[in-house]
Protein backbone atom coordinates (compact mmCIF):
# COMPACT_ATOMS: atom_id res chain seq x y z
CA UNK A 1 0.00 0.00 0.00
CA UNK A 2 1.04 3.81 -1.04
CA UNK A 3 2.55 5.07 2.40
CA UNK A 4 -0.22 7.41 3.73
CA UNK A 5 1.54 11.38 4.38
CA UNK A 6 -1.29 13.73 5.44
CA UNK A 7 -0.95 14.66 8.69
CA UNK A 8 -1.39 18.58 8.95
CA UNK A 9 -4.47 20.08 10.24
CA UNK A 10 -4.00 23.20 9.66
CA UNK A 11 -5.90 26.25 11.00
CA UNK A 12 -7.19 28.49 8.01
CA UNK A 13 -7.27 32.12 8.04
CA UNK A 14 -10.59 34.31 7.67
CA UNK A 15 -12.67 31.30 8.15
CA UNK A 16 -12.30 29.55 11.66
CA UNK A 17 -12.29 26.22 12.64
CA UNK A 18 -15.41 24.48 12.29
CA UNK A 19 -16.50 21.03 12.38
CA UNK A 20 -17.97 20.99 8.56
CA UNK A 21 -18.00 23.97 6.45
CA UNK A 22 -20.00 23.64 3.28
CA UNK A 23 -19.90 26.08 -0.07
CA UNK A 24 -21.98 26.80 -3.21
CA UNK A 25 -20.96 28.10 -6.87
CA UNK A 26 -22.82 30.56 -7.88
CA UNK A 27 -22.46 31.12 -11.85
CA UNK A 28 -25.35 33.07 -12.57
CA UNK A 29 -24.81 36.57 -13.35
CA UNK A 30 -27.85 37.41 -11.82
CA UNK A 31 -29.06 36.27 -8.03
CA UNK A 32 -32.87 36.50 -7.28
CA UNK A 33 -34.50 36.46 -3.81
CA UNK A 34 -35.23 33.28 -3.63
CA UNK A 35 -32.00 31.96 -4.75
CA UNK A 36 -30.39 33.86 -1.97
CA UNK A 37 -32.60 32.22 0.57
CA UNK A 38 -32.14 29.30 -0.47
CA UNK A 39 -28.44 29.63 0.18
CA UNK A 40 -28.32 31.04 3.45
CA UNK A 41 -26.90 27.68 5.25
CA UNK A 42 -24.09 27.38 3.98
CA UNK A 43 -21.01 28.67 4.98
CA UNK A 44 -19.12 29.86 1.65
CA UNK A 45 -20.30 31.19 -1.59
CA UNK A 46 -18.44 31.93 -4.71
CA UNK A 47 -20.62 34.82 -6.98
CA UNK A 48 -20.29 35.63 -10.62
CA UNK A 49 -19.03 39.29 -10.97
CA UNK A 50 -21.62 40.46 -12.57
CA UNK A 51 -24.20 39.76 -9.31
CA UNK A 52 -23.11 42.87 -7.54
CA UNK A 53 -23.89 44.98 -10.27
CA UNK A 54 -27.36 42.92 -11.15
CA UNK A 55 -28.24 41.89 -7.56
CA UNK A 56 -26.92 43.75 -4.48
CA UNK A 57 -30.42 43.83 -2.72
CA UNK A 58 -30.22 39.82 -3.03
CA UNK A 59 -26.12 39.26 -1.66
CA UNK A 60 -27.63 42.12 1.00
CA UNK A 61 -30.17 39.73 1.87
CA UNK A 62 -27.65 36.60 2.03
CA UNK A 63 -25.28 38.75 4.59
CA UNK A 64 -28.39 39.35 6.40
CA UNK A 65 -29.61 35.98 6.59
CA UNK A 66 -25.79 34.82 7.45
CA UNK A 67 -24.00 37.13 8.39
CA UNK A 68 -20.70 34.55 8.78
CA UNK A 69 -21.21 33.81 5.37
CA UNK A 70 -17.48 34.41 3.47
CA UNK A 71 -18.21 35.50 -0.15
CA UNK A 72 -16.14 34.93 -3.07
CA UNK A 73 -15.79 36.66 -6.17
CA UNK A 74 -15.57 33.91 -9.08
CA UNK A 75 -12.59 35.44 -11.40
CA UNK A 76 -11.78 34.01 -14.98
CA UNK A 77 -9.31 36.37 -16.42
CA UNK A 78 -8.50 33.44 -19.33
CA UNK A 79 -11.45 33.42 -21.50
CA UNK A 80 -14.32 35.75 -22.40
CA UNK A 81 -17.66 34.11 -24.19
CA UNK A 82 -17.84 35.49 -27.81
CA UNK A 83 -20.99 37.16 -28.35
CA UNK A 84 -21.33 37.90 -24.35
CA UNK A 85 -24.31 37.34 -22.77
CA UNK A 86 -26.78 39.95 -22.59
CA UNK A 87 -27.41 40.11 -19.20
CA UNK A 88 -23.89 40.47 -18.17
CA UNK A 89 -23.66 43.89 -18.69
CA UNK A 90 -19.75 44.83 -16.65
CA UNK A 91 -18.30 41.72 -19.31
CA UNK A 92 -20.18 43.59 -22.30
CA UNK A 93 -17.90 46.80 -21.53
CA UNK A 94 -14.93 45.04 -21.02
CA UNK A 95 -15.10 42.88 -24.31
CA UNK A 96 -15.82 45.97 -26.00
CA UNK A 97 -12.31 47.14 -25.18
CA UNK A 98 -11.14 43.72 -25.74
CA UNK A 99 -12.44 43.82 -29.08
CA UNK A 100 -10.24 46.56 -30.05
CA UNK A 101 -6.31 45.00 -29.53
CA UNK A 102 -6.93 41.60 -31.67
CA UNK A 103 -3.59 41.26 -30.33
CA UNK A 104 -4.55 40.47 -26.95
CA UNK A 105 -6.09 37.42 -27.97
CA UNK A 106 -4.25 33.84 -27.92
CA UNK A 107 -4.09 32.76 -31.27
CA UNK A 108 -2.79 29.49 -32.99
CA UNK A 109 -0.40 29.43 -35.70
CA UNK A 110 -3.45 29.62 -38.17
CA UNK A 111 -4.24 32.97 -37.05
CA UNK A 112 -7.81 31.81 -35.77
CA UNK A 113 -8.58 32.90 -32.00
CA UNK A 114 -7.79 29.78 -29.52
CA UNK A 115 -11.26 28.66 -28.15
CA UNK A 116 -10.71 26.07 -25.50
CA UNK A 117 -14.21 26.08 -23.65
CA UNK A 118 -17.23 26.30 -25.87
CA UNK A 119 -18.21 29.28 -27.16
CA UNK A 120 -15.39 31.27 -25.52
CA UNK A 121 -11.89 32.84 -26.92
CA UNK A 122 -8.80 32.91 -24.72
CA UNK A 123 -6.70 35.78 -23.86
CA UNK A 124 -2.76 36.14 -24.02
CA UNK A 125 -2.04 36.41 -20.04
CA UNK A 126 1.59 36.90 -20.77
CA UNK A 127 3.20 39.25 -18.62
CA UNK A 128 5.21 40.63 -21.28
CA UNK A 129 2.17 40.21 -23.73
CA UNK A 130 1.76 43.40 -26.27
CA UNK A 131 0.83 46.56 -24.65
CA UNK A 132 -1.94 49.64 -26.28
CA UNK A 133 -2.34 52.73 -25.55
CA UNK A 134 -5.41 53.38 -23.49
CA UNK A 135 -5.93 56.70 -21.28
CA UNK A 136 -2.67 57.81 -22.29
CA UNK A 137 -0.61 55.03 -21.11
CA UNK A 138 0.31 51.80 -22.28
CA UNK A 139 -1.24 48.23 -20.84
CA UNK A 140 -0.94 44.69 -21.51
CA UNK A 141 -4.11 42.90 -21.23
CA UNK A 142 -3.51 41.32 -17.55
CA UNK A 143 -2.71 44.83 -16.46
CA UNK A 144 -5.83 46.25 -18.63
CA UNK A 145 -7.87 43.03 -16.55
CA UNK A 146 -6.68 43.27 -13.45
CA UNK A 147 -7.25 47.27 -12.39
CA UNK A 148 -10.86 46.66 -13.91
CA UNK A 149 -11.69 44.33 -11.68
CA UNK A 150 -9.80 45.92 -8.74
CA UNK A 151 -11.90 49.18 -9.74
CA UNK A 152 -14.75 48.18 -11.35
CA UNK A 153 -16.00 44.32 -9.52
CA UNK A 154 -14.25 44.81 -6.06
CA UNK A 155 -14.75 48.55 -5.64
CA UNK A 156 -18.13 47.89 -5.93
CA UNK A 157 -18.78 45.79 -3.43
CA UNK A 158 -17.27 48.73 -1.33
CA UNK A 159 -19.70 51.32 -2.87
CA UNK A 160 -22.27 49.17 -1.89
CA UNK A 161 -21.34 48.52 1.47
CA UNK A 162 -21.35 44.69 1.05
CA UNK A 163 -18.19 42.98 2.54
CA UNK A 164 -16.31 40.50 -0.07
CA UNK A 165 -14.14 38.26 2.02
CA UNK A 166 -11.86 36.36 -1.01
CA UNK A 167 -11.49 35.55 -4.49
CA UNK A 168 -11.77 32.61 -6.25
CA UNK A 169 -9.66 32.19 -9.82
CA UNK A 170 -10.09 29.98 -12.51
CA UNK A 171 -8.03 28.55 -14.90
CA UNK A 172 -4.87 29.04 -12.75
CA UNK A 173 -2.58 26.22 -14.73
CA UNK A 174 0.73 25.77 -14.21
CA UNK A 175 1.45 24.63 -17.43
CA UNK A 176 -1.01 26.32 -19.52
CA UNK A 177 0.36 26.44 -23.49
CA UNK A 178 1.43 22.42 -22.94
CA UNK A 179 -2.46 22.41 -22.02
CA UNK A 180 -3.91 24.90 -24.17
CA UNK A 181 -1.86 23.54 -27.10
CA UNK A 182 -3.04 20.02 -26.96
CA UNK A 183 -6.98 20.50 -26.87
CA UNK A 184 -7.35 23.81 -28.86
CA UNK A 185 -7.90 24.64 -33.01
CA UNK A 186 -7.20 21.13 -33.43
CA UNK A 187 -3.70 20.89 -32.26
CA UNK A 188 -2.60 24.13 -34.17
CA UNK A 189 0.12 25.13 -32.27
CA UNK A 190 -0.15 28.24 -29.87
CA UNK A 191 1.46 32.08 -31.41
CA UNK A 192 1.42 34.62 -28.68
CA UNK A 193 3.45 37.24 -31.04
CA UNK A 194 2.00 36.61 -34.60
CA UNK A 195 4.70 35.80 -36.36
CA UNK A 196 2.94 32.64 -37.49
CA UNK A 197 5.48 30.39 -35.78
CA UNK A 198 4.69 28.07 -32.85
CA UNK A 199 5.87 29.06 -29.59
CA UNK A 200 8.46 27.25 -27.39
CA UNK A 201 6.07 25.69 -24.51
CA UNK A 202 8.51 26.18 -21.81
CA UNK A 203 9.38 29.90 -21.67
CA UNK A 204 5.75 30.86 -22.83
CA UNK A 205 4.73 28.72 -19.59
CA UNK A 206 6.95 31.03 -17.67
CA UNK A 207 5.41 34.63 -18.98
CA UNK A 208 1.59 33.12 -18.65
CA UNK A 209 2.33 32.05 -15.09
CA UNK A 210 3.68 35.41 -14.53
CA UNK A 211 0.93 37.41 -15.75
CA UNK A 212 -1.41 35.12 -13.53
CA UNK A 213 1.07 35.63 -10.94
CA UNK A 214 0.76 39.73 -11.57
CA UNK A 215 -3.04 39.58 -11.34
CA UNK A 216 -3.21 37.43 -7.91
CA UNK A 217 -0.76 39.83 -6.32
CA UNK A 218 -2.63 43.19 -7.27
CA UNK A 219 -5.55 42.15 -5.91
CA UNK A 220 -3.71 40.61 -2.84
CA UNK A 221 -2.08 43.93 -2.24
CA UNK A 222 -5.55 45.87 -2.77
CA UNK A 223 -6.98 44.02 -0.50
CA UNK A 224 -4.79 42.87 2.56
CA UNK A 225 -3.72 39.58 3.93
CA UNK A 226 -7.31 38.80 5.50
CA UNK A 227 -8.32 38.55 2.27
CA UNK A 228 -8.61 34.92 0.90
CA UNK A 229 -7.56 33.98 -2.42
CA UNK A 230 -7.88 30.40 -4.07
CA UNK A 231 -7.10 29.03 -7.34
CA UNK A 232 -8.40 26.22 -9.29
CA UNK A 233 -6.29 22.70 -9.40
CA UNK A 234 -5.02 20.83 -6.03
CA UNK A 235 -1.36 21.62 -7.30
CA UNK A 236 1.23 23.32 -5.47
CA UNK A 237 1.41 26.12 -7.95
CA UNK A 238 0.65 30.00 -7.20
CA UNK A 239 0.73 29.71 -3.12
CA UNK A 240 3.66 31.65 -2.94
CA UNK A 241 6.30 34.65 -5.16
CA UNK A 242 9.81 33.96 -5.01
CA UNK A 243 10.06 36.23 -2.45
CA UNK A 244 7.64 34.45 -0.31
CA UNK A 245 4.81 36.71 -0.83
CA UNK A 246 0.95 34.60 0.14
CA UNK A 247 -0.87 34.42 -3.52
CA UNK A 248 -3.31 32.09 -3.03
CA UNK A 249 -3.95 30.44 0.14
CA UNK A 250 -5.38 27.59 -1.02
CA UNK A 251 -6.93 25.25 -4.09
CA UNK A 252 -9.94 24.33 -5.20
CA UNK A 253 -9.97 20.38 -6.44
CA UNK A 254 -12.47 19.92 -9.08
CA UNK A 255 -14.90 17.19 -9.76
CA UNK A 256 -13.12 15.14 -6.11
CA UNK A 257 -10.90 13.52 -6.76
CA UNK A 258 -8.39 15.69 -8.90
CA UNK A 259 -7.54 12.81 -11.21
CA UNK A 260 -4.40 15.05 -12.75
CA UNK A 261 -2.82 15.07 -9.53
CA UNK A 262 -1.19 11.39 -9.47
CA UNK A 263 -3.01 9.90 -12.87
CA UNK A 264 -0.59 6.93 -12.20
CA UNK A 265 -2.38 6.40 -8.64
CA UNK A 266 -4.90 3.98 -10.20
CA UNK A 267 -6.05 2.03 -7.65
CA UNK A 268 -7.31 5.25 -5.12
CA UNK A 269 -8.21 7.43 -8.45
CA UNK A 270 -5.64 10.40 -7.00
CA UNK A 271 -7.33 10.40 -3.36
CA UNK A 272 -4.49 10.04 -1.53
CA UNK A 273 -2.64 12.93 -3.87
CA UNK A 274 -5.45 14.83 -3.51
CA UNK A 275 -5.60 14.20 0.57
CA UNK A 276 -1.68 14.72 0.66
CA UNK A 277 -1.80 17.87 -1.07
CA UNK A 278 -4.99 19.36 1.08
CA UNK A 279 -3.11 19.27 4.16
CA UNK A 280 -0.72 21.52 3.22
CA UNK A 281 -2.81 23.99 2.56
CA UNK A 282 -5.00 26.45 4.54
CA UNK A 283 -7.67 27.17 2.22
CA UNK A 284 -9.54 23.64 0.19
CA UNK A 285 -12.23 23.18 -1.63
CA UNK A 286 -13.77 19.95 -2.35
CA UNK A 287 -15.92 19.86 -5.29
CA UNK A 288 -18.20 17.25 -5.37
CA UNK A 289 -20.13 15.17 -8.70
CA UNK A 290 -23.64 14.16 -8.30
CA UNK A 291 -22.69 10.47 -7.95
CA UNK A 292 -20.31 11.38 -4.95
CA UNK A 293 -21.37 13.47 -2.79
CA UNK A 294 -20.64 11.68 0.17
CA UNK A 295 -17.79 10.01 -0.58
CA UNK A 296 -16.64 14.09 -0.85
CA UNK A 297 -17.80 15.47 2.34
CA UNK A 298 -16.90 12.48 4.57
CA UNK A 299 -13.49 12.79 2.65
CA UNK A 300 -13.69 16.60 3.66
CA UNK A 301 -14.09 15.69 7.19
CA UNK A 302 -11.31 14.14 7.56
CA UNK A 303 -9.51 16.99 7.65
CA UNK A 304 -10.28 20.52 9.35
CA UNK A 305 -11.20 23.38 7.35
CA UNK A 306 -12.11 21.62 3.91
CA UNK A 307 -14.76 23.22 2.04
CA UNK A 308 -17.04 20.96 0.88
CA UNK A 309 -18.97 22.19 -2.14
CA UNK A 310 -21.79 20.45 -5.06
CA UNK A 311 -22.69 20.97 -8.10
CA UNK A 312 -23.27 24.80 -9.30
CA UNK A 313 -26.04 27.07 -8.14
CA UNK A 314 -27.60 24.34 -5.82
CA UNK A 315 -29.63 25.25 -3.04
CA UNK A 316 -28.23 24.09 0.14
CA UNK A 317 -30.31 20.52 0.58
CA UNK A 318 -30.22 19.39 5.04
CA UNK A 319 -28.44 16.09 3.94
CA UNK A 320 -25.21 18.05 4.00
CA UNK A 321 -25.75 18.51 7.48
CA UNK A 322 -24.18 15.50 8.64
CA UNK A 323 -24.75 16.50 12.75
CA UNK A 324 -22.10 15.08 13.76
CA UNK A 325 -20.98 17.97 16.29
CA UNK A 326 -16.92 18.61 16.65
CA UNK A 327 -13.63 16.11 15.91
CA UNK A 328 -12.56 14.38 18.87
CA UNK A 329 -9.62 13.22 16.82
CA UNK A 330 -7.41 13.42 13.91
CA UNK A 331 -8.17 10.95 11.24
CA UNK A 332 -7.11 7.29 11.25
CA UNK A 333 -6.03 4.41 9.37
CA UNK A 334 -7.11 1.09 9.39
CA UNK A 335 -6.13 -1.12 6.65
CA UNK A 336 -7.75 0.44 3.57
CA UNK A 337 -10.37 2.20 5.86
CA UNK A 338 -9.30 6.04 6.48
CA UNK A 339 -11.58 7.65 9.65
CA UNK A 340 -12.33 10.36 12.58
CA UNK A 341 -14.16 10.45 15.32
CA UNK A 342 -16.55 13.10 15.97
CA UNK A 343 -18.76 13.85 19.04
CA UNK A 344 -22.30 11.83 17.14
CA UNK A 345 -20.59 9.19 15.22
CA UNK A 346 -17.57 8.46 13.04
CA UNK A 347 -16.95 9.20 9.49
CA UNK A 348 -15.80 6.75 7.21
CA UNK A 349 -13.58 6.54 3.51
CA UNK A 350 -12.43 4.02 1.65
CA UNK A 351 -10.90 5.40 -1.57
CA UNK A 352 -10.12 1.60 -2.64
CA UNK A 353 -13.79 1.72 -3.19
CA UNK A 354 -14.65 4.55 -3.47
CA UNK A 355 -16.95 4.44 -0.87
CA UNK A 356 -17.97 6.31 2.77
CA UNK A 357 -20.43 6.22 5.31
CA UNK A 358 -21.36 7.69 8.53
CA UNK A 359 -21.58 5.41 11.53
CA UNK A 360 -23.74 7.90 14.31
CA UNK A 361 -23.76 6.62 17.92
CA UNK A 362 -27.66 6.40 18.02
CA UNK A 363 -26.83 3.43 15.59
CA UNK A 364 -28.00 5.27 12.52
CA UNK A 365 -25.78 4.21 9.53
CA UNK A 366 -25.77 7.10 6.44
CA UNK A 367 -24.65 5.70 3.29
CA UNK A 368 -24.86 6.77 -0.63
Amino acid sequence: MKKVVFVAILAIISLGTQAQITGVLHYLPTMSNYQAESYRHYDVITVDPEVIFNSPDALRMLRHDNPDIKIFLYVNITEWYVPMFPDKTWSIYILNELEKHEGWWLHGTDRKRIEFWHGTKTMNLSINGLKVKIGGRKVSYVEYITEHLIKDVIGEYKRQGIRLDGAHFDQVLPKPFDWLGHYCNNHYGLDRDGDGKEDQPGPANIQWRLGMQYCMEKIRDSQGQNFVIIGNGGNGFFLKTNSGKVLCNGKQFEDFPDKYLDEGEAKTGGWLANMNNASNLDVVMFNARKDNWLFTIASAMLLNNVIFAYSQNSPYEDKFNLNLGNPTTKFMQNGQEFSRQYEKGKVYVNPYTKKAWIEYKTGKVLKE
